[in-house]
């Protein structure tokens, strides 16, 4: 998205914001991301409109470093102020993009806080997504004797 179209989706109202983001399908510029991660992470904003942002980021991510949206909507998800459907979401955007050793420690956490089980669930997923890193499968091993995912968690590690 170039700045002009940037300018123009900044001009229309939310019912029209997020029906632009939940029909996206295109490359995903660094720059449209930083704006859509600062959207996201606006709690003013209307919630499903921070929520189809962060499907975006998740789904398009483009040929750059996203580690700052990164920091940004994993900060959304770990907010226990937030909303329980936007940080289900932020993880399970988060599990699309390349992640490291704070997201899956931060997921780790979460799977075995006292949250509520959707986000456990969608904290799990960004682990089993990310099975391939070492630090997942320390993850799934520390996990294995938990109550809810404990079976999920033999399973994925095979």
């Amino acid at each position: 998205m170039e700045s002009a179209d940037a300018s123009r989706f900044k001009s229309l109202d939310d019912r029209s914001k997020i029906e632009f983001l939940a029909h996206f399908d295109g490359a995903l510029k660094l720059e449209f991301a930083n704006f859509l991660a600062d959207l996201a992470s606006d709690p003013d904003q209307d919630e499903l409109l921070r929520i189809e942002a962060m499907k975006v980021i998740g789904l398009y991510k483009g040929a750059y470093d996203c580690s700052e949206i990164q920091k940004k909507i994993l900060s959304i998800a770990l907010c226990e102020r937030e909303d329980d459907e936007v940080r289900v979401h932020a993880l399970n955007s988060l599990a699309f993009l390349d992640v490291g050793a704070v997201e899956v420690n931060a997921s780790r956490e979460l799977v075995k806080s006292d949250e509520y089980i959707l986000i456990k669930a969608a904290a799990f997923s960004l682990i089993a997504q990310h099975k391939h890193l070492l630090v997942a499968r320390e993850a799934l091993q520390a996990i294995q004797g938990d109550k809810e995912f404990g079976k999920a968690a033999v399973r994925e590690l095979g």
